[in-house]
């Protein structure tokens, strides 16, 4: 694996485990900039505009002022050996919730809370296997390589071209598994 896929491997990896601990929510203030309309709903929800019940975690309900990028600038590129070293306390960690399980069950741990020193763990990092989100996160790294490439100096592009590109799914999309809130462009009370 030579070093730019490396890097991917480890941002995507470090992309699942904070997707896994709740930073994967939009603030609800935040249709106007993105133009995703299930955040207006839900904030529409929350404000009693539209009926509906949606439990908010406290980081859901954050304002975009709130959210303050502190890792942007400190060690972007990520630099890792490609023989880093487990990180003991969080091998042992892993160890107790995935080690003793079946032996098809895997883990890496990337923790970058201190991006000048992070912190690595893994059960069975030398099997093969990809779940469904790590694909999901090759694509977006692919879709935000490609934006830059397209708009190399100006961000406000991309972000124009996100927000304004709808994308229909096929026959081979599966439809959701749950109900998600969305709210039509002209939707009134």
């Amino acid at each position: 694996m030579n070093r730019t896929s490396s890097t991917v491997v480890l941002g995507a990896i470090a992309l699942v485990v904070l997707g896994t601990l709740g930073f994967d929510r939009y603030p609800l203030d935040s249709y106007e900039y993105t133009g995703i309309r299930r955040l207006r709903a839900y904030a529409m929800i929350r404000d009693g505009q539209m009926p509906g019940n949606v439990p908010l975690p406290a980081g859901g309900r954050l304002s975009r002022s709130d959210i303050q990028l502190r890792l942007a600038g400190v060690n972007e590129g990520l630099e890792l050996p490609p023989t880093i070293e487990r990180d003991s306390a969080l091998q042992a960690g892993l160890d107790r919730v995935v080690g003793r399980r079946h032996d098809s069950y895997r883990a890496a741990i990337l923790d970058i809370t201190d991006p000048l020193r992070p912190r690595y763990a893994a059960v069975r990092p030398e099997q093969g296997y990809i779940p469904g989100s790590v694909g999901k996160l090759l694509v977006m790294v692919a879709l935000f390589n490609e934006l830059a490439q397209l708009h190399p100096d100006d961000i406000g592009a991309r972000e124009e071209l996100l927000r304004n590109t709808r994308v229909v799914a096929g026959p081979f999309a599966m439809p959701n598994s749950h109900e998600v809130p969305v709210v039509a462009d002209d939707w009134s009370r």
